[in-house]
């Protein structure tokens, strides 16, 4: 309609008749300006939708990227018989690595929880590594003995020392000990503590079993 009354009337819009077109009865001007709110309302609700959708769009894709997969942790080391241990290796197994030291009082009285958790899980896809920090291996290797002595094969875990040159990881095993990390069947770590092992470790486990 607007286009209509334009085509109609070109010179009420040119420069020489501004005072012809402010004579026009307010009924007209009412009729065009409202055919141009008419037309312009659409328009403006489109854009308006449009403008709206874009945040909407970048959170999706910001969500998208927040939600990548987690990386699969890194260990590798050698245990005191000679076995190579490696995570990549244990893909498709829930696994739970503990750094402790021969001087963690809390550490030694959580060593028969850790025998009889891995006696429960036996016959699972599930393994147990501890890491020790000691600065030297000599204790380590009494304790080695010890319990090679005293515990059944089948409760002898890998056990690796941190300051060996074949041991490396990705874990950050300074600070307080205990420190408990539980993988998934991914090898990402799904729950990590550092002190005292709570009992929801072993929930973890469990859940991700």
């Amino acid at each position: 309609m607007t286009l209509s009354l334009l085509l109609r009337f070109p010179r009420l819009f040119s420069a020489r008749h501004w005072r012809r077109a402010l004579a026009v009865p307010g009924l007209v001007w009412a009729v065009v300006l409202g055919a141009g709110a008419v037309a312009w309302a659409p328009s403006a609700i489109a854009q308006a939708i449009a403008q709206a959708a874009v945040p909407a769009a970048t959170a999706a894709t910001a969500g998208n990227k927040a939600a990548q997969p987690v990386r699969p942790a890194a260990l590798k080391g050698v245990t005191e018989s000679g076995k190579p241990v490696d995570l990549a290796s244990l893909r498709g197994k829930v696994v739970m690595v503990v750094a402790w030291s021969t001087r963690c009082a809390v550490c030694l009285d959580n060593m028969p929880e850790l025998r009889r958790n891995l006696a429960g899980w036996q016959g699972q896809a599930f393994e147990l590594i501890t890491v020790n920090t000691d600065a030297t291996p000599g204790a380590l290797a009494d304790w080695h003995s010890l319990r090679s002595q005293t515990q059944p094969a089948h409760l002898q875990w890998p056990s690796l020392w941190a300051g060996a040159i074949t041991f490396s990881s990705t874990l950050d095993m300074q600070g307080q000990l205990p420190a408990v990390w539980v993988l998934d069947k991914t090898g990402a770590v799904r729950y990590q503590v550092k002190g005292r092992m709570p009992a929801e470790a072993w929930d973890q486990v469990a859940e991700l079993l």
